[in-house]
């Protein structure tokens, strides 16, 4: 029996999975409270031994670390056969080196915490979708299978239903540069007719946090460009590039990311600056699947869902 389990947060992907008839999966049935002290109260009342339990559950702040944490916790003790968690946006993945001394790595401390989760009896696994760098699967224990999964396959299609099959694929920074290659890669291997150019940017830190962009390295005048970003958070970066393209003579500048974060109302900028026709992301966070429904005449959503059943 394959039983699935999932966050409060992260019903609406849950629902999509058990929709998918290959999966087989049947609803885990969870009891939730939460007590006036802010405590929380976990119970699990699906006959779980022997079973595939799946937890579905991005990691995207305290409380659903500690909900994952504590689930899987009690699956594995509780007699499932395998545990299989699988993190939609894993959270604190830009923090996976230190740069200063002292400098707690978060995406490390995050990875040895899940690691630390008793082994269900045939073992357990971790999938993460498009993880920030494939460095954060290495810092789980060795008595967890982890595994990235790439959105290249998602990103493609966004790029050509936004901007056709000849445009520039540019990056917000030289830092991924390198993420852009790989889909440029890609388009090329399909061997159709896609003429995918890539172009990124050059930054220059100042004091603090502020960053000045000096310019690009490829020539996009008249030129589609869709910039590509795994995650966007405040997206004051992206607004930054695409201005720039935009000064070098861009006919239209999209944007593409995986993750759409959006903390506050980091989104009304977007609408407000004009610099970006249209976005597309993945609904791997629930902020972001949430205003891709409220806003979809500007920006599109894509579901991650058959995606990830390829791997559970």
């Amino acid at each position: 029996m394959k039983l699935l389990f999932s966050s409060e947060r992260y019903n609406y992907l849950a629902k999509e999975l058990l929709n998918i008839e290959t999966n087989e999966f049947t609803r885990g049935d969870l009891e939730r409270q939460t007590f006036p002290d802010g405590e929380r109260y976990l119970r699990v009342h699906s006959h779980i031994r022997g079973a595939h339990c799946t937890i579905l559950a991005g990691t995207i702040d305290q409380e659903s670390i500690l909900e994952v944490y504590n689930l899987g916790y009690q699956l594995a003790t509780g007699g499932a056969k395998k545990l299989t968690i699988v993190i939609p946006c894993f959270g604190y993945q830009t923090m996976e080196r230190s740069s200063n001394p002292g400098e707690v790595v978060m995406a490390k401390t995050m990875a040895h915490l899940l690691s630390s989760i008793p082994n269900a009896s045939y073992g357990n696994e971790i999938v993460l979708f498009e993880p920030h760098t494939d460095t954060i699967t290495n810092y789980f224990g060795s008595n967890v299978t982890a595994r990235a999964v790439a959105a290249t396959d998602v990103v493609m299609k966004a790029c050509v239903e936004l901007a056709g099959t000849n445009f520039v694929l540019g990056s917000t920074d030289v830092g991924r540069a390198k993420s852009i290659e790989y889909i440029a890669r890609a388009f090329a291997s399909k061997h159709r007719n896609y003429q995918i150019e890539t172009a990124f940017v050059y930054k220059r830190r100042d004091t603090g946090t502020n960053t000045e962009i000096t310019g690009i390295n490829a020539d996009v005048n008249g030129k589609i460009v869709v910039i590509y970003d795994d995650m966007i958070r405040t997206g004051g970066s992206l607004l930054k590039a695409a201005r720039i393209y935009w000064e070098h003579g861009a006919k239209e500048v999209y944007a593409v990311a995986a993750h759409g974060i959006f903390p506050g109302g980091s989104f009304q900028p977007f609408l407000k600056a004009d610099l970006i026709k249209g976005m597309a992301i993945t609904n791997s966070h629930p902020v972001g699947n949430e205003l891709a429904r409220e806003y979809s005449d500007y920006m599109r959503g894509y579901s991650i869902a058959k995606l990830l059943s390829s791997y559970i």
